[in-house]
């Protein structure tokens, strides 16, 4: 059976922005979870989705799409 982890937050695990494109983002939130991700047992979920608000334009968005995913 796979198991699927979701997070919904306020936040992003990546920024957005016009000069430096898409990096990760450093905070409390992104640091607990993608240490918890890492150090679990790598099999205990199949995939993991995080939902939040990108916190950039629509066109910075647009411009980076394809670097996200």
């Amino acid at each position: 059976m796979d198991k699927r982890l979701f997070i919904v937050s306020s936040r992003l695990p990546i920024t957005i922005d016009e000069e430096n494109g898409v990096q990760p983002a450093s905070g409390g939130l992104v640091t607990a979870i993608n240490g918890y991700v890492r150090n679990s047992n790598q099999q205990q979920f199949s995939t993991v989705y995080w939902a939040g608000v990108p916190g950039c334009s629509k066109n910075t968005w647009s411009e980076n799409a394809e670097n996200i995913i």
